[in-house]
C-alpha cells in the first residue's frame, strides 16, 4: 500500500513539474522571459551610451513583442518630446531606429499630424453650427517628404506655418430628409469660409452630407446611405470660384453613373473610375 501511494505522489510530482514547465512556457511566449528582460535593459543602456553619449537618453524595461517574438527597449530623451526611438535585439546583436526616427524626423512629422488634426477637429466643432463626425486632417505625407527638410526636431505647431498641404474630411449631419448637391455646394463654401480664417492650410475638401448618422461599436455610419451626398479632394480655388455648381454636376453624374455600374454588376476599382471620369467629362 505504501508502494502504491509512493508511485502515486511520484507521477503527481511529475504531471504537476510538467504542468508548471508548460505554463511557464505558454507564459514566456507571450511575455518574454523576465531574466532577459533584465539582461537586455542593461545592454541596451551600455549600447545607448556608447552610440550617443552627447544626447540625455532614458532607457525604459525592455518589453517583448510574441508577434514577432522578440525583445525591444524604448529609449527617449527628457529635454525633447521628439527624440524617442526604439532598441531591439537582432540575434546577438542590437539595432536601433534613431536615424529614421529622430534624423529623418518621422517622430515630428507624426506629431504635428496629430496636432494639426486635433486642432481642425476643436476649430470645426466651435464653428460650423452642425453636428459633425470622422474630422481628419490628412496631409498625405508620403508625397510631400522634400518638405521635411524645412521641419526642425521638437517643432511647435503653428497653424500659419505647417509644413504640409492638407486634406479636410468632415461628416456633417443636415437633419434634411433629401440633402441634395445644393446643399453640399453651400456647405464646401461655409466650411472653406471657416479654413481661410482659421486652417490656412487645408488645400482641398472631402465632405459628405447625410441627414443622420449613428454611432455603432464607436464607428460612425450613415443611418441612410440613400440620404448621403459626398465629394472628395475639391480644391479650394473650385469652391470659391464660380465654377463649383458646374465641378459638381460633374461629380452629380460621376456618382450616378458609379452607382448604376455597380448595379448592374461592376465591382472593379479601375473600371468603375473610368466609368466615373467619363461621366463627370460629359
Amino acid at each position: 500500500m505504501k508502494k502504491k501511494s509512493k508511485v502515486l505522489c511520484m507521477v503527481l510530482g511529475i504531471v504537476a513539474a510538467l504542468l508548471l514547465t508548460a505554463g511557464y512556457l505558454l507564459y514566456v511566449s507571450f511575455n518574454g522571459s523576465v531574466i532577459v528582460k533584465v539582461l537586455l535593459t542593461g545592454k541596451v543602456e551600455r549600447y545607448v551610451a556608447e552610440q550617443y553619449p552627447e544626447l540625455p537618453l532614458k532607457v525604459q524595461k525592455a518589453g517583448y513583442d510574441f508577434k514577432v517574438m522578440g525583445y525591444y527597449c524604448y529609449v527617449y530623451s527628457p529635454e525633447s518630446q521628439d527624440t524617442s526611438f526604439t532598441v531591439w535585439k537582432n540575434g546577438r546583436e542590437l539595432e536601433d531606429d534613431y536615424s529614421h526616427r529622430v534624423l529623418e524626423k518621422e517622430n515630428t512629422v507624426i506629431r504635428l499630424m496629430q496636432e494639426a488634426d486635433t486642432y481642425t477637429e476643436q476649430v470645426i466643432g466651435e464653428m460650423l453650427p452642425y453636428r459633425t463626425a470622422l474630422v481628419l486632417c490628412d496631409n498625405g505625407n508620403s508625397s510631400q517628404e522634400e518638405k521635411r527638410d524645412y521641419i526642425t526636431l521638437d517643432q511647435p505647431f503653428d497653424p500659419t506655418d505647417y509644413p504640409f498641404d492638407c486634406n479636410l474630411t468632415i461628416w456633417v449631419e443636415t437633419q434634411r430628409e433629401h440633402p441634395d448637391w445644393q446643399e453640399l455646394a453651400g456647405m464646401l463654401r461655409e466650411v472653406k469660409q471657416i479654413a481661410a480664417g482659421h486652417l490656412p492650410f487645408v488645400k482641398t475638401y472631402s465632405i459628405t452630407i447625410l441627414e443622420k448618422f449613428v454611432e455603432v461599436d464607436g464607428e460612425y455610419r450613415s443611418d441612410n446611405l440613400a440620404s448621403e451626398v459626398c465629394v472628395a479632394e475639391v480644391p479650394g480655388e473650385i469652391i470659391k470660384g464660380e465654377e463649383l455648381e458646374a465641378y459638381l454636376e460633374g461629380e452629380r453624374a460621376a456618382a450616378e453613373a458609379e452607382k448604376q455600374a455597380i448595379a448592374a454588376g461592376v465591382y472593379e476599382k479601375e473600371k468603375l473610375q473610368e466609368i466615373r471620369s467619363a461621366a463627370a467629362d460629359n
